[in-house]
C-alpha cells in the first residue's frame, strides 16, 4: 500500500508540473494586450495579390523592366497608373504593339477576379533614368500607383 501511494503521489506531482508548465506557455496567449491594434487596410487593398516582383540589374542611369504578377480579386476593377520609387527617376506603362514597337500606356485597367502578368505579356512597366546601380541579389522597395492609392512592393533583383 505504500508504494501504491507514493507512486500516486509522483504522478500528482509530475501532473502539476506540467499543467505549470503549460500555463506559463499558454499565459502570453491569454493574455489581454494593451498594445493597439492595428488599422484595417484601405477598401482598395481587398482582393489584391501581388507577386512574384522582379527587376534585371541594370546600371546607374540605365533602365529595367518591373515584372509583377497582380491579382484582382475585389468586385470592382483595378486601375493601374505605374510604379515609382526614390531609386528611380521615371518609369511609364508600355505596350509592345505589332508596328510601331512599344506604345505608352497612362493606365491599365485590371478587370474584377482577373489577372495581369506584366513583363510577360505584352504590357510591362519600364522603370528608368536609375538613380544608382540595381545589383543582382538585391532587393528594390517601389511602390505600384492605383487610381485609389500606392501598395508599397519589394522586387528582387536578377
Amino acid at each position: 500500500m505504500g508504494g501504491d501511494w507514493s507512486m500516486m503521489r509522483n504522478a500528482l506531482g509530475w501532473a502539476r508540473r506540467l499543467c505549470c508548465a503549460a500555463l506559463f506557455l499558454l499565459a502570453p496567449a491569454m493574455a489581454v494586450s494593451s498594445a493597439p491594434i492595428a488599422d484595417p487596410p484601405p477598401d482598395y487593398l481587398y482582393g489584391l495579390v501581388i507577386d512574384s516582383v522582379r527587376v534585371d540589374s541594370a546600371p546607374t542611369g540605365g533602365a529595367t523592366i518591373l515584372r509583377v504578377r497582380i491579382v484582382n480579386d475585389a468586385a470592382e476593377p483595378l486601375i493601374l497608373l505605374g510604379a515609382e520609387a526614390q531609386s528611380v527617376g521615371a518609369s511609364r506603362i508600355l505596350a509592345r504593339t505589332q508596328h510601331a514597337g512599344r506604345a505608352v500606356l497612362d493606365s491599365i485597367t485590371i478587370p474584377s477576379e482577373e489577372m495581369l502578368d506584366l513583363g510577360s505579356n505584352h504590357l510591362l512597366i519600364e522603370l528608368s533614368n536609375l538613380k544608382r546601380p540595381f545589383r543582382k541579389g538585391e532587393t528594390i522597395s517601389l511602390a505600384l500607383s492605383f487610381l485609389r492609392g500606392t501598395v508599397p512592393i519589394e522586387a528582387h533583383v536578377h
